[in-house]
């Protein structure tokens, strides 16, 4: 679907509206949250994933990204290990 839409004063700043197929179709509403997003084909625009701090899919959210964090810097210290090995068998 492709929709042209004009650029509009919204108090002292600038929107664009949606259409309601679209709207609708990804479940939002007024007051609803979305991520705006430049990518190299343009701005996207996408629903923004909220999470309650009572939900269930907190520790899931929360589980991930510390997984995540952990393992980059497990990888990290890991590299800098290897290269003290590598450093030390080659007498560098």
């Amino acid at each position: 679907m492709r929709v042209v839409r004009q650029i509009l004063a919204v108090g002292n700043t600038l929107g664009v509206t949606l259409p309601p197929e679209l709207l609708r179709a990804y479940e939002l509403h007024w007051g609803a949250l979305v991520i705006i997003r430049p990518t190299y084909e343009g701005i996207l625009i996408q629903p923004a994933e909220v999470v309650s701090p009572l939900s269930p899919r907190t520790s899931e959210v929360m589980e991930r990204a510390i997984v995540r964090r952990y393992t980059r810097a497990a990888d990290a210290v890991e590299g800098v290990g290897q290269e003290k090995r590598r450093i030390r068998r080659n007498g560098i």
